[in-house]
């Protein structure tokens, strides 16, 4: 009996468009408007989840291959402009919070300090009481408690 079904759908979806990038979007745009529909109340979020649930039904089942990818492809040509500066954004805050982290991780072992003739900055180790302290650029000594 099952197997007869998934026979017949089968049948059914030959030579049919199928999903593609504009058909899950059109999903996805129905499925942020059922979410806003049921958290808002707003009635304009219905016509919208129907529209985009339709077009994207008429395009799965469509059996006009040219028209379909050439619609997909006007789709990408404006989607992924916006999508790879999200990725970019999306990799410059994963960096920032790592160097961030990274930058905590070495407050706890290290201090900085600031050469008082040159403005150089230094790094030296936690915990080792008062120490004279040389500057790499100008070889001023300065003492510091760490």
């Amino acid at each position: 009996m099952m197997q007869r079904m998934l026979i017949r759908f089968q049948q059914f979806m030959a030579g049919r468009h199928g999903l593609d990038q504009l058909t899950v979007a059109l999903l996805c745009v129905s499925l942020f408007s059922n979410l806003m529909l049921g958290l808002t109340r707003w009635i304009w979020w219905y016509p919208l989840e129907l529209a985009a649930l339709a077009l994207a039904v008429f395009r799965t089942l469509s059996r006009n291959h040219p028209k379909r990818w050439a619609e997909n492809q006007k789709f990408l040509s404006l989607w992924n402009p916006f999508r790879q500066k999200c990725r970019r954004l999306w990799i410059d805050l994963k960096q920032k919070t790592l160097s961030f982290s990274a930058s905590m991780e070495d407050k706890r072992t290290h201090r900085h300090f600031q050469c008082p003739q040159c403005g150089q900055k230094i790094r030296v180790p936690k915990g080792r009481g008062k120490i004279i302290i040389t500057c790499p650029r100008c070889r001023h000594e300065f003492q510091k408690k760490t």
